[in-house]
């Protein structure tokens, strides 16, 4: 498989033109990716993918919904994604690495600390200041 980089990011580019970048920024459904990329056998790949979003999600305690190349906030929902967490489950299945299983700690840390309400988990309005959507 070939994917377009841009350092450790994977930025959307034109199918006419590949250098060109389709938008400034990447979303949260990237984070299908690595477990994507285990279940195909690149698992190199997916490990530094995972790992980038890992990065993402330490310096937010969660993925928001679309960010920079240099990990700024640019949609700062999380509407409580599960696309990370699997991930994380291939890449541990795949590898036995203990690692994984401390970043699912991590995952569900945030989700105990940032995401519980009374009648179970809201989803995060904004990750830089932890309010919840009230639907």
């Amino acid at each position: 498989m070939r994917y377009v980089r841009h350092g450790a990011a994977l930025v959307d580019v034109y199918l006419g033109n590949p250098q060109q970048r389709a938008k400034n920024f990447m979303d949260a459904l990237l984070a299908f990716w690595p477990g994507l990329q285990v279940l195909k056998g690149d698992l190199e790949p997916a490990v530094s993918t995972h790992h980038m979003l890992f990065h993402v999600m330490k310096q937010h305690k969660f993925i928001p919904e679309a960010f920079t190349v240099d990990f700024r906030v640019h949609w700062a929902q999380h509407p409580l994604r599960p696309e990370f967490i699997e991930s994380t489950y291939f890449l541990y299945q795949a590898t036995q690495d203990p690692h994984y299983r401390r970043v699912g700690e991590e995952i569900i840390h945030s989700l105990q600390k940032y995401a519980r309400v009374p009648c179970g988990f809201a989803a995060v309005q904004d990750v830089r200041t932890f309010t919840h959507e009230d639907r």
